[in-house]
Order: structure tokens, then sequence, then C-alpha cells
């Protein structure tokens, strides 16, 4: 009768072939965590140059919403008011032109939207207080530019200081002022100070300066251009 607890070549061969199998499995497992953590770091890369790209181009797109000269193709598709003369029409055109330029500047926001959760996934929902500065300066435009030119008459019924007040806050969120420190103005800075602040160190790590540099010009030309 053979002794049970004897160790032949067939036992110690399954013994082995199991503990490669384990081995096989256990680095597999080692390897695919590896390449998940990369991937996932490639995407967290690509998500913070998509919104600094983002923030760099709001400066440009918002300057162009705001010019203060407007043209009188910029409104020729504005509702007629009855009874309006050429003047006053001309009048409300400058604040439609404000509209008709964020409307022309739709794939923005679009961008905007499309891009705000993606960054919250990734950096949580600081990301989300940063992009409500660019939605809040963008609500302010449109706010002023409906008032001005359909809800508010051009010569008020009745003055007051308050509508005085009003009209000129209207109009430099509009316009803008000198100094560069109207509210919309502000909205702008704030938002692309804090994609800096959130997304520039995880580009700056993963890439050299003069890269990083390169980047940032082709960005601000490519603002300049368009």
């Amino acid at each position: 009768m053979p002794d049970p607890w004897a160790f032949g070549w067939n036992q110690l061969l399954t013994i082995v072939g199991m503990l490669l199998t384990l081995g096989i499995a256990f680095g597999g497992f080692r390897t695919f965590g590896r390449w998940k953590k990369e991937k996932i770091e490639e995407r967290r890369i690509e998500i913070a140059f998509d919104a600094l790209a983002l923030a760099y181009e709001s400066k440009f797109v918002f300057d162009r919403i705001r010019e203060p000269t407007a043209y009188e193709i910029e409104h020729t598709d504005m509702a007629v008011r009855k009874g309006e003369s050429a003047e006053d029409r001309q009048k409300r055109g400058a604040y439609y032109a404000v509209l008709h330029r964020m409307s022309q500047q739709s794939d923005f926001f679009d961008r905007v939207w499309l891009l705000m959760p993606k960054t919250m996934a990734v950096f949580g929902e600081l990301a989300e207080e940063i992009f409500q500065h660019v939605l809040m300066a963008r609500g302010l435009l449109r706010m002023a530019g409906l008032e001005l030119t359909y809800r508010m008459p051009l010569v008020p019924e009745k003055k007051s200081q308050e509508d005085f007040n009003l009209r000129v806050q209207y109009r430099e969120d509009l316009w803008g002022n000198e100094a560069g420190d109207d509210r919309v103005s502000e909205h702008i800075i704030a938002f692309r100070k804090g994609i800096e602040e959130l997304c520039k160190p995880i580009v700056t790590r993963e890439f050299n300066m003069a890269r990083y540099q390169s980047f940032l010009d082709n960005i601000i030309e490519a603002g300049k251009e368009a």
C-alpha cells in the first residue's frame, strides 16, 4: 500500500504549476493596475491642458464680445420696435451687438459646459466653483444686453438716481471700464487664475517649462488670429 504522505513528482509538478499560475495572475493584476493608473493620469493631464486652453481663450472671447464699437450689420436681425426712429434703433443696436456676438461665440460656451463636469470629475467641487466665474460673466452680459435692448426704455419715463445707477452698471457690464476692474472682468480674471492654480502644476510637472511656454504661446497666437 503506497504511503499517502509520500510526495511524488506528479504532486510536485502540480504544486509548481499552481504557484506559477498564481505568480502570473498576480503579476498580471499588478500590470493592469499600473496600466489603469497611467491611463487615469493621462486623462488627468489631458483635461488639465483643455481647461488651461479654455481659460486663456476666455480672455480673447470676452474681449471680442465686449468691443465698444458696434456695427450696423450686428443688429440687422434685431426685432423692430413699432414707431421706433432710426436713431433710437441705432442706440438699441449698440446694446444688441453684444448679444449678437455672444451668439456667435456659442461654440466656446458649449465647450465650457462640456468641460466643466469632466474637470469636476478629476479635481472635485473646487472646479465647479472656478467654472462658475465664466458662467457668471456670461450671465451678467446677457442680463445687461436684454435689459438695455428690450426691457428698459431708451429714455426713462421717470428719472431717478436708482434708474441712472442701474443703466450705468449695465453699460459697464457690457463694455467694461478703463480700470478693467468691472465685475465681468473680475469674473474672467478669477476664472483664469483659478484654472491656472488648479491645472498648471499638473502640466508643468509632466512637461518641462520650455515646452509648456511653447504651448501657451500657441494658444495666445491662435486667440489673436481667431
